[in-house]
C-alpha cells in the first residue's frame, strides 16, 4: 500500500485525508508578515537611488522570507493521510513521505481515542502525526512505544475501531456519544 490508489475505500474501512486548520496563529503570522513587508517597502523607497550594498535590512528580510516558507509548508503543504482496514493502521505525512507507515493489528497492543494537549503531551509519544486537532488515535505497540495520529472524524471512528480491533480498542468516551445517538 504505497500510494493512495492502492487503498480501496469502502464503508467498512476508515480513510481520512486532513490538512491543518487555519486558526488565529496563522492569521496573526500573516498580519506580521504583511506589516513587515510594508515596512521593508517603505525602507527600500526611502533611499533614493536604491543601492543594495547600503541597505542594512537584508538579514531581517531573509528571516521574514524563511518564516514565510515555514508558514507555507506548515499550513498549506503538510497533510496527514490515515487509513484503517482489516490489516492494520496506515498513516503517512505528505508531501515528503511517499509510503505509508504500516502498523499491523498483531503489532498493536492497545488503541484508543485521546485528547491532545499540544507540546506538553507530545513528549510521551515516540511518533506524532499531528495537524492541530484536539482529538486523535493513540496506539500502544507491543514494544511499549506510543504513537499519536490526529483525526477529525471522531464520530465514526469508535465504531470502526471496535469492529476492526475488538480486543485492542479501549473506549474512552470520545466520539461515542455522537455515534450511538438515535436520529
Amino acid at each position: 500500500m504505497s500510494t493512495d490508489k492502492g487503498y480501496k475505500k469502502t464503508v467498512h474501512n476508515f480513510y481520512e485525508r486532513q490538512s491543518r486548520v487555519k486558526s488565529w496563529p496563522y492569521f496573526l503570522s500573516l498580519l506580521f508578515i504583511g506589516t513587515t513587508t510594508v515596512w521593508f517597502a517603505f525602507k527600500i523607497t526611502e533611499h533614493r537611488p536604491f543601492i543594495p550594498s547600503t541597505f542594512g535590512y537584508w538579514p531581517h528580510m531573509a528571516a521574514v522570507f524563511l518564516f514565510s516558507c515555514y508558514l507555507f509548508y506548515r499550513f498549506h503543504l503538510s497533510r496527514v493521510v490515515t487509513a484503517i482496514n482489516e490489516q492494520g493502521v496506515f498513516v503517512k505525512r505528505t508531501p515528503f513521505q511517499k509510503n505509508f507507515t504500516m502498523m499491523l493489528w498483531e503489532d498493536i497492543r492497545e488503541i484508543r481515542l485521546v485528547e491532545f494537549k499540544g507540546f506538553t503531551s507530545a513528549k510521551k509519544y515516540s511518533q506524532v502525526f499531528d495537524l492541530g486537532t484536539p482529538n486523535g488515535i493513540e496506539l500502544l505497540s507491543r514494544s511499549g512505544r506510543k504513537k499519536y495520529i490526529s483525526t477529525r472524524k471522531t464520530d465514526t471512528l469508535p465504531r470502526i475501531l471496535a469492529r476492526m480491533a475488538p480486543g485492542r480498542f479501549k473506549s474512552t468516551g470520545i466520539g461515542e456519544q455522537m455515534d450511538l445517538k438515535e436520529e
